[in-house]
């Protein structure tokens, strides 16, 4: 993915595909579902983007003659805190467009720029919860033929993008987010790395300053921060039952592209060897008891502090730690329940902070001994799936297509 030895006339033409890879996707989303009027949640667009970018690679890859796709632009399969999305990972630098980890671009920012606007965006809403794109109810076909889509690549991504752009929340997150091992894995993996951010930014708070001394912007972030740690958790058992189930959910998807010209074709679930670290699987769904127990505790000292709602519990911590220790966790005196118990009442912020910190290195520790990956901070993780983790094919595209 080095974009280093492009020219700029080869970035605008990733540019000019890739924003017509996405509205065409919206039109077919918002045609398929019949929501016009509302428009097509960036949620679902996400997601849809994830598997169309999915099948994109392996189509090309395993059918090359057949199947002659220049390469997909700018867009890229990412494994989020949220199920795998498709993301923007743009050659071209934009002014006052900050990148998320320095790589992806916020896709409504975008959809306000010239290139992604021009094929008839009718308007970006947002009811505060769910934000929706009114994609053009059409993209004319002589548009198509002026573009730098080829008509069998423009003709395959509507199969693709109508295939998956109808189907439910739990089909289109399976598919997007668990379809292979090795996709389950990435999806497990982010948010062990997403916790471990969360819940270790919030110690390190609590470690360092007082909450009475931190403004109101602050304090909300860091209640973000642990609403997004338990998110985590929960999301870590939303993608295990989605892969125990996914030959439920890839034959429903099979009975819908039965009925195009790719049938027999789609859903891909191929694996590149040389990115298999599907065999990790089995100590991420191992290590699910103790990142469970970690967050028992952790969002009970949170809500100490006003962080996460609901009243603190220390029956809620004990039964932490009754888990991490059935979970093989070794702890030592100076972070038992006892002195958990005790900092409980006594409320000493700092002394809590240093507590959970030492507690998250002590799981995490357990964690690795039977995983072989590394739980870094997010931009890391993130520039090593690009750079040399990346589970889909991508030799046989152009370069600068």
């Amino acid at each position: 993915m080095n974009s280093g030895a492009l020219t700029e006339r080869q970035k605008l033409n990733l540019e000019e595909r890739t924003a017509l890879f996405v509205n065409l996707a919206g039109v077919e989303i918002q045609s398929r579902l019949d929501v016009a009027d509302v428009g097509v949640s960036t949620r679902r667009l996400y997601k849809v983007l994830a598997n169309c970018i999915w099948d994109w690679h392996w189509l090309s890859h395993t059918e090359r003659s057949r199947y002659a796709f220049l390469g997909i632009g700018d867009l890229v399969w990412v494994s989020n805190r949220f199920g795998s999305l498709g993301q923007i990972m743009p050659r071209l630098s934009y002014d006052n467009l900050p990148l998320e980890h320095g790589l992806f671009a916020n896709l409504l920012s975008l959809m306000q720029t010239g290139q992604y606007a021009k094929y008839g965006l009718r308007n970006i809403t947002s009811d505060g919860h769910t934000r929706r794109i009114l994609f053009a109810l059409n993209i004319p076909f002589d548009v198509i033929v002026k573009s730098c889509l080829h008509f069998q690549e423009w003709h395959h991504w509507r199969i693709l993008a109508t295939t998956y752009g109808g189907l439910d929340d739990a089909d289109l997150d399976a598919l997007a987010s668990c379809r292979t091992p090795v996709a389950a894995t990435h999806s497990l993996w982010i948010q062990y790395v997403m916790w471990k951010r969360f819940a270790g930014l919030l110690a390190d708070q609590l470690s360092t300053a007082p909450l009475q001394s931190i403004s109101e912007e602050a304090l909300r972030r860091l209640r973000n921060d642990a609403e997004g740690a338990s998110a985590a958790v929960h999301q870590l058992f939303v993608k295990l039952e989605l892969f125990d189930n996914i030959d439920t959910h890839l034959e429903r998807v099979r009975a819908i592209a039965a009925k195009t010209e790719l049938a027999g074709k789609i859903p891909c679930i191929h694996t590149l060897a040389v990115t298999d670290i599907g065999s990790n699987l089995p100590g991420l769904r191992r290590g699910t008891a103790v990142l469970s127990a970690l967050n028992s505790i952790t969002r009970e000292f949170f809500r100490l502090f006003g962080l996460e709602k609901g009243p603190a519990k220390i029956t809620s911590i004990g039964d932490g730690f009754l888990r991490l220790k059935k979970a093989g966790v070794k702890i030592g005196r100076e972070e038992s329940s006892e002195a958990a118990e005790r900092l409980f009442y006594s409320k000493e912020q700092r002394e809590i902070g240093q507590f959970l910190g030492r507690l998250i290195g002590l799981g995490f520790a357990e964690i690795g001994q039977f995983i072989d990956l590394k739980i870094e901070r997010p931009t890391g993780h993130y520039q090593k799936l690009i750079d040399t983790l990346y589970p889909l094919p991508r030799d046989q595209f152009t370069i600068g297509n």
